[in-house]
């Protein structure tokens, strides 16, 4: 009953064009998720239609119910994507794995996306799939070349200061060829 209630007063918030409180919008997710059954479904259709506002607290919230509910993670990508929070957006592609989706995320919204190397070689490593840290490290040479050649940068190869020697080394050992 409460869920029926909170989803038509946000509805009718949303039909006059204002937005709900914080604390509204998370009493809302938290009937929907702590339901038996969980109301996904309907959580689905409010973020889908923005009744819910996007928030980077939602997002969160979101890519906590990715296990539960594997949707949440696209909404939750989403909806970081729609807030212009890139970094967030990265990490949360870079925790779960999703180096070569990082990387096009990163050349898809350049130059507004910043990547530290030593984090996506990390992740790219940790990740497990050699082919993913390829590509990630290809993408990083190339970006360190254009900011060279744009005189954004002082170099075209790491420097020091990003710390990537073992990510290198690691490199040339496994593709054979010099970085």
């Amino acid at each position: 009953y409460f869920i029926a209630v909170a989803t038509e007063y946000l509805l009718g918030l949303s039909s006059r064009g204002i937005m709900a409180e914080a604390f509204m919008v998370e009493f809302v997710l938290s009937l929907m998720v702590e339901a038996s059954p969980p109301r996904y479904n309907v959580l689905h259709q409010l973020l889908q239609y923005h009744v819910i506002q996007d928030s980077l607290s939602v997002a969160h919230r979101l890519l906590d119910l990715e296990r539960e509910y594997r949707p949440a993670l696209q909404l939750a990508l989403d909806m970081l994507h729609r807030l212009k929070a890139h970094q967030e957006l990265l990490e949360a592609l870079l925790s779960r794995g999703l180096v070569v989706e990082a990387v096009q995320y990163a050349q898809d919204n350049a130059p507004q996306v910043k990547m530290a190397p030593k984090r996506l070689l990390s992740a790219a490593r940790e990740s497990g799939d050699d082919d993913a840290f390829f590509v990630a490290f290809r993408f990083l040479q190339a970006e360190m070349q254009a900011q060279h050649a744009s005189h954004r940068r002082s170099s075209s190869t790491f420097l020091p200061e990003e710390d990537c020697e073992s990510h290198i080394a690691y490199f040339e050992k496994v593709f054979g060829c010099a970085a």
